[in-house]
């Protein structure tokens, strides 16, 4: 693999980021942040998936893993929405997703509307959807963050440096303990001492890995927030 998957975590990482932001600027009826965030949300999550094509092209068996999920896209009505609502923000410049509900006895009671609005005559972007912009959002992001969550059970050995640190992976992939120093930044035989067996080096190597946090997985939390599965797919309380 020739690109890092953490280029891929650090792009979901953002996206959950500013779909919070979105959700906080709503809840206080803040009309320009949640303009701006739900831009920004769009953006992100939508450079999920390429990202995630440009970080692991090279890899064996991706092609056809990822051929059944663009299907899957294609035909999920939300993400068509946000698919056309990205391009034609980047494009056309539209962003306004919602309206603005009046109360007429109360001159001081203006709300956002939460729903996606179709009116040509106040220029809004024309929703192919029936729903509001919160849900929409989340169902989106849940969406590819499923996506992301399968990569960790396809190709976890090699994306997953939980399961990519194991004597078993280290063992298939024919991996000596100077190959694993220099991985780590060391120098070749950095842990070579007088008596001490190959394989007493190469668990060494490995618990110096996971002790350190250079195993945790940081969208595991958001598997569990939102999906309720950690990233082997097993459910969750």
């Amino acid at each position: 693999m020739s690109n890092s998957f953490g280029l891929v975590e650090k792009k979901t990482l953002e996206s959950d980021f500013f779909l919070k932001k979105l959700k906080e600027a709503y809840s206080n009826n803040i009309l320009f942040e949640t303009d701006c965030y739900f831009s920004a949300f769009v953006a992100a999550s939508r450079s999920i998936t390429l990202t995630l094509q440009y970080s692991l092209k090279d890899l064996n068996g991706f092609e056809p893993w990822y051929s059944d999920k663009k299907i899957i896209l294609q035909n999920n009505r939300i993400a068509k929405f946000f698919i056309e609502f990205r391009n034609k923000s980047i494009h056309q410049g539209k962003n306004f997703a919602f309206s603005l509900e009046h109360d007429e006895f109360d001159a001081d009671d203006t709300k956002l509307k939460s729903w996606f609005q179709n009116s040509k005559t106040i220029n809004l972007f024309e929703s192919i959807i029936n729903q509001d912009i919160l849900s929409a959002s989340e169902e989106y992001f849940c969406l590819i963050l499923k996506i992301i969550q399968d990569c960790y059970v396809v190709f976890g050995k090699i994306i997953d440096p939980d399961q990519f640190w194991t004597t078993e992976n280290l063992k298939n992939n024919n991996l000596s303990c100077e190959d694993i120093e220099k991985m780590l930044g060391f120098p070749r035989g950095w842990t070579k001492v007088s008596g001490q067996t190959e394989k007493e080096r190469e668990n060494g190597l490995l618990k110096y890995i996971r002790s350190s946090n250079q195993i945790d997985c940081p969208l595991e939390r958001l598997f569990m927030q939102y999906l309720k599965i950690d990233k082997y797919g097993n459910s969750v309380k």
